[in-house]
């Protein structure tokens, strides 16, 4: 594999947040998760069961201050392939260190018509995004090495 910096949106977007950490997060929560190839648009993951399956396009983003708000934001692009977005709210610690401080399981429906989701590092937004809100505490990621992954397993 070559080797990325890891600032790079690359390495956020596909390697730390696509392959590290939404594709254990979603093996944990379903079964029969397949992970589709980096050419695929508009999604990621197709999910199925014996009854019904849909498809998950997996985002990220790192804490920016954008207006006067710290948020992140998340593109989109009009997006109406996918079912569900997995969006992974990140932070840098010092230059080095990356931390996963939010993980969001939302419906695609109503962000469809929209290029972009922008969520506010404030109280008011993250109590209105909370019924999406997945409870990372079962899963402890070390983004930073990406050998290293607990899932409470």
């Amino acid at each position: 594999m070559k080797r990325y910096k890891k600032k790079t949106r690359f390495s956020l977007g596909i390697l730390i947040n696509e392959n590290l950490v939404a594709n254990t997060v979603l093996n944990a929560m379903f079964d029969n998760v397949e992970h589709c190839k980096i050419s695929n648009y508009g999604y990621d993951f197709v999910i199925s069961d014996a009854y019904n399956s849909f498809t998950v396009n997996a985002k990220a983003a790192s804490l920016r201050r954008s207006y006067n708000q710290l948020r992140w934001t998340f593109t989109t692009h009009y997006n109406n392939a996918a079912d569900f977005f997995l969006l992974g709210g990140y932070q840098w610690k010092k230059a080095t260190t990356l931390e996963l401080k939010h993980l969001w399981f939302v419906p695609a429906a109503p962000f469809q018509p929209y290029r972009m989701i922008w969520i506010e590092n404030d109280t008011s937004s993250l109590k209105a995004w909370e019924p999406y809100r997945i409870n990372d505490e079962q899963f402890k990621f070390d983004i930073n090495n990406r050998g290293s992954i607990n899932n409470g397993k």
